[in-house]
């Protein structure tokens, strides 16, 4: 593992899952002698014990954020839908509160 993170700047915040990848790929890569890869969760267990736990600076936000969706609002998206496509019939309405994307214009 400290073989990994020597190899470049930007590895020292491999977490399990990226670090138990690379020991993978490692051992595809290398003939004959390497250790037997563990599971993800014991690959973690011995990056805590020793000391190189990658723990994110910040706590990422959504993308998205949600709208309060209005009545009036899915009322005048339905308005749009129907002048923009005057034959469809039989059509099913989804809301994935994605009203972000809506175009009102």
């Amino acid at each position: 593992m400290y073989e990994i993170i020597d190899e470049d700047e930007c590895n020292d915040t491999y977490g399990r899952y990226r670090m138990h990848k690379a020991l993978v790929l490692k051992k595809e890569a290398k003939d004959g002698n390497f250790p037997h890869i563990p599971c993800e969760r014991t690959v973690y267990r011995i990056m805590e014990r020793l000391g190189i736990v990658h723990t994110p600076k910040r706590k990422p936000n959504g993308i998205t954020k949600a709208d309060s969706m209005k009545a009036g609002l899915c009322v005048d998206i339905l308005k749009s839908a129907i002048i923009a496509y005057p034959g469809l019939r039989g059509a099913i309405i989804h809301s994935d509160r994605g009203s972000q994307y809506g175009d009102i214009s």
